[in-house]
């Protein structure tokens, strides 16, 4: 009414003021808890991904990697995660390594060219142009159905999520050979993003392992046929 509060209703509220503030502070500290509970969450998380990357023995291994992977992310809220994938370039310029692995389809390792669909074929060029960088594939409508297709072409398993869903993502982190993220059900938010990019550096462990393991692979092989 624009009337000019009493000096009784001006230290009432001020004592509204004073309970208001107090209520804030422990709102901001319950705020803080939780993100150094959250954090500390996906420290926990990381760790593992690390020390199962450190226990390879194999190369065909990485998909324990893949595994633990998407393991976590579910833990951390992953909730429309199709499957955690990496992809390691075979060293030809046209083919890779895919390893997959979801608890629906369990884990897969395929070989696979860039030149069996457009989509790789976008996927690979980004791949080679970029290190430790994101990038983001959205399929629906005819690419969604060209990816479905191409998948039963190489001998992949049908996955019946795939005839749900009007949007799939592929969502990955280069490291200049190759790259390692998901494909998921929707979009990723930004701390999803950020989370994912965390895992990617994690992922150096791992690749360092993998390289001197199919490194050595090879060693044996070629002296196996000398012998």
């Amino acid at each position: 009414t624009g009337a000019v509060p009493s000096e009784n209703d001006a230290e009432i509220m001020k004592r509204f003021s004073k309970v208001f503030e107090q209520v804030y502070i422990r709102f901001l500290d319950l705020q803080k808890a939780e993100e150094q509970a959250r954090e500390t969450e996906i420290q926990l998380s990381l760790e593992k991904v690390r020390m199962v990357a450190l226990g390879l023995n194999k190369s065909e291994e990485m998909l324990k990697v893949a595994k633990a992977l998407y393991e976590q992310l579910l833990k951390l809220g992953f909730l429309n995660i199709r499957n955690s994938i990496i992809d390691i370039n075979n060293g030809d310029d046209d083919s890779f390594t895919d390893y997959d692995y979801s608890h629906e389809m369990s884990g897969t390792i395929t070989q696979m060219t860039y030149h069996d669909d457009p989509t790789l074929e976008g996927q690979f060029q980004k791949m080679s142009t970029t290190t430790n960088d994101f990038f983001e594939l959205v399929l629906e409508g005819k690419k969604l159905e060209d990816l479905i297709a191409m998948r039963i072409k190489n001998g992949e398993d049908e996955d019946p999520r795939l005839l749900n869903t009007d949007i799939l993502t592929y969502n990955f982190y280069s490291f200049g050979n190759g790259a390692i993220g998901i494909s998921n059900f929707g979009l990723l938010n930004e701390r999803e993003k950020s989370i994912l990019n965390r895992f990617s550096n994690v992922f150096t462990f791992a690749y360092k392992r993998y390289n001197d393991l199919a490194t050595a692979e090879q060693q044996a092989r070629e002296a196996q046929i000398e012998t």
